[in-house]
């Protein structure tokens, strides 16, 4: 791949994450760099890939300020008895704890649960066998 190339690919990625942060989709972005739109989120990917920790962060701050406009604006609908803002509130909700990172810490925990008791059953069945086999 010549030194143009890896630049306007480069460039491409910047342009990728600027558009997306800005609240952008990627069919959106695509038409913009004359792409298709799996290689617009290809982009954006392996741009954050690039500077994982500090782009995923502002990503995720701009998110969250985008659920909380959106939070605000249904907040009285829902609060006034509006099903349908009752619902999308309770999805913005997932999506925030998705997306905070809310709801993983407690899969981990119930795996570890899970697999702890497994570990213990396992662990008394070879004691016994290992005691019986020693008398």
């Amino acid at each position: 791949m010549s030194t143009r190339d890896r630049t306007r690919i480069a460039e491409n990625r910047a342009l990728a994450v600027r558009l997306r942060e800005a609240g952008a989709p990627y069919r959106s972005i695509a038409r913009q760099l004359d792409v298709s739109v799996g290689r617009a989120h290809q982009l954006v990917m392996e741009a954050l890939a690039a500077n994982t920790v500090e782009a995923v962060d502002s990503l995720r701050q701009i998110e969250s300020a985008r659920l909380d406009a959106m939070q605000a604006a249904l907040w009285p609908q829902a609060l006034s008895g509006n099903a349908r803002a009752i619902d999308t509130l309770i999805r913005l909700s997932a999506r925030r704890a998705r997306l905070m990172g809310l709801d993983t810490q407690q899969d981990i925990t119930l795996v570890t649960v899970e697999y702890r008791e497994r570990f213990e059953a396992e662990f008394d069945r070879l004691v016994a066998t290992m005691s019986g086999e020693r008398r």
